[in-house]
């Protein structure tokens, strides 16, 4: 008898390049085993908040943010709060992780 994961954690996010394949292999494992339960994580800001919970699977997000190059002034602040969320997310992370 082949042994199967009974919870799984996708994290994927940015693009649908990335989310939609993720939601096809779960909705594949799903078939091969209903009994599976499925998370996943991603940005609050990007596409999979849309079509993740559109396709029926429970979604958590984490903060993350991206680098800017430009040493303009709003570019300065978005890094700083990019820093803050590298400093956060380990932490969200986890706490998702204990609860499921």
């Amino acid at each position: 008898m082949a042994a199967s994961l009974k919870k799984v954690i996708f994290t994927c996010g940015g693009t649908a390049g990335h989310v939609n394949p993720a939601i096809a292999l779960a909705q594949l494992m799903r078939e091969k085993d209903p009994e599976t339960e499925f998370l996943f994580v991603g940005a609050e800001r990007g596409l999979e908040k849309d079509l993740i919970p559109k396709a029926g699977y429970d979604f958590r997000t984490v903060h993350i943010s991206s680098f800017h190059r430009s040493f303009k002034p709003r570019e300065i602040r978005h890094n700083l709060v990019s820093v803050g969320n590298l400093l956060r997310a380990p932490g969200e992370a986890r706490a998702i992780l204990r609860q499921f």
